[in-house]
């Protein structure tokens, strides 16, 4: 630490620049407990837009087997799904 001496009355205040470890090791800890509450969050999220995905991947493909087989005059297909 350095003493910084003020001009108008003489005095002085002390310039801390350094972070001690208890500090830094108290921001450590609320990190962790912050990433731990919002991973598992993050990933359900992630999972569910997955499954929505997939579902919507799957209705494309039994939308496009239809349009073919309605195209080329193949008759309509009568199952839920054609493929």
């Amino acid at each position: 630490m350095r003493k910084i001496a003020n001009s108008k009355n003489g005095g002085g205040f002390l310039l801390n620049k350094a972070f001690t470890l208890i500090e830094l090791l108290g921001v450590l800890i609320i990190l962790a407990i912050i990433a731990l509450i919002t991973i598992p969050i993050i990933d359900k999220s992630l999972e569910s837009s997955r499954q929505s995905a997939y579902d919507r991947t799957i209705e494309n493909i039994i939308n496009a087997a239809r349009n073919y087989s309605a195209s080329n005059n193949l008759g309509y297909p009568t199952e839920k799904y054609p493929l």
